[in-house]
């Protein structure tokens, strides 16, 4: 099984240069057997239905238990997670997680 994103809403809005921003809401599952945020392409934009990612995420799991704040990396091109303690990048653990995440649409 893989990571999969599914988008419960999406707000477009106008971006710069006639860049279509997209901002949306969804359930994140992560599945240990795959990578889940902690290097560059581990969570693509293009999962999340970006063409790039443009602004940090927010990230709670199904029990209301934690969060986790989500850092486009350098290019754009993935989602980085981090937070704990020692605020460094992490994967997620396997579980479901309500993500909002902004970028442009593809």
């Amino acid at each position: 099984m893989a990571n999969t994103f599914t988008a419960t809403r999406g707000w477009r809005c106008a971006g710069p240069n006639g860049k279509s921003l997209l901002i949306q809401e969804g359930t994140l599952v992560i599945d240990t057997t795959a990578s889940g945020g902690a290097t560059a392409l581990d969570l693509p934009a293009s999962m999340f239905n970006l063409a790039e990612i443009i602004g940090p995420a927010a990230i709670s799991n199904d029990a209301n238990a934690k969060g986790w704040i989500g850092i486009p990396d350098y290019a754009g091109a993935s989602l980085m997670v981090t937070g704990g303690a020692a605020n460094v990048y992490m994967d997620l653990p396997n579980d479901t997680y309500k993500l909002y995440i902004q970028g442009y649409s593809v």
